[in-house]
């Protein structure tokens, strides 16, 4: 899980995918919505599990609702994940 500020452009948009292709969830954070949601669904077109969270991180109300929504994914992320696996070993 990892959460990427300033994730709609330059440097941060790099780091973002490059975490997304490790096999990380992130959490894409950028003042501008569009920005964010255009990493986002590029982690997610390349397979990737991405959240676009527009805030301004100086503010720590904004910082308190990303980390609870990177938790949130996280937990169904691995909601997700166990469920699959236990499908699996049915199957086999």
């Amino acid at each position: 899980m990892a959460i990427v500020t300033g994730a709609g452009r330059g440097m941060g948009r790099v780091i973002a995918l490059t975490l997304a292709r490790e096999g990380a969830a992130v959490v894409v954070n950028d003042l501008r919505s569009a920005w964010a949601e255009a990493v986002a669904q590029e982690i997610q077109a390349a397979g990737g599990q991405a959240l676009a969270y527009a805030g301004d991180i100086s503010r720590e109300d904004n910082v308190n609702a990303m980390v609870q929504a990177a938790v949130a994914l996280l937990a169904a992320w691995i909601s997700w994940s166990t469920t699959l696996a236990s499908w699996a070993i049915h199957v086999l």
